[in-house]
Order: C-alpha cells, then structure tokens, then sequence
C-alpha cells in the first residue's frame, strides 16, 4: 500500500533535459553548451580547443556538475561558485565573454525538471531528520 502513495524517484538535470528532448544522455554536454555558452564562445571554442584542449574545462565541468543535480537550487549554487571563481577572477572570460550564461543554464535546467516532473517548481532537497 505504501508504494501506492510513494513519489516517483527524483531524476537528475541530465536525465531529465534529454527526456525532454528525446536525446540520448550522451549528447547532453554538447548540446547543454551549445544552447549556454556565449555565442562568440560557441564561435571560437573548436579553434582554442585545437591549441588549448583544457580552455573550456570549467564550462564543461559546470555542465557535468549540473547535469548530477537533482534539486535545481544546487544548480543554482554550483553556476555561483563557477561565476565567482572562473568569471569574475578571469579578465579574459569577462572581457571576451568567453563562458556559460548562468540564466540560460537556470532556465534550461527549469524547463527540463518541470517537463519530467509536471508543474511546480524543481524539487527542492528534504531533511531526513
């Protein structure tokens, strides 16, 4: 009876943006940067990355990181933490713009956690205490 009334388990970002999609989890971190990444970092990444293959580790890093994500305020803080530490201490990713739009990453993830989940906002994670 208990399984009756049990909420489905939570999915990840990952999980839940390309079932929303109909993509295969494996295109999830292309397809993530392409739709978050500035546009003229869209546009000169493959070239740094023949030269420099690490230039966009933080931006993929931060991909990654989301996509585990189950609780979209996670989300939020890991795109804070890659914003203070990767953005804002570097003047050539702020100057060129050469990094993931937080708002697109936000609104992304959002859209794909209400998709899989119904209406509402994402789950927000609960204390077992």
């Amino acid at each position: 009876m208990e399984a009756e009334n049990a909420s489905p388990a939570p999915i990840d970002f990952r999980t839940a943006f390309c079932q929303s999609r109909g993509l295969p989890e494996k295109r999830f971190e292309e397809e993530v940067l392409k739709r978050t990444l500035t546009w003229n970092a869209r546009l000169v990444r493959p070239i740094i990355s023949l030269f420099h293959p690490d230039a966009f580790y933080p931006e993929i890093s931060l991909v990654r990181q989301a996509g585990d994500k189950i609780d979209f305020d996670d989300i939020r803080l890991d795109i804070d933490f890659y914003q203070h530490k990767f953005v804002s201490n570097s003047s050539v990713r702020d100057l060129f713009r050469f990094r993931v739009s937080g708002i697109r990453l936000q609104r992304l993830a959002l859209n794909a956690f209400r998709s899989t989940r119904g209406s509402g906002r994402a789950r927000r994670a609960t204390s077992s205490n």
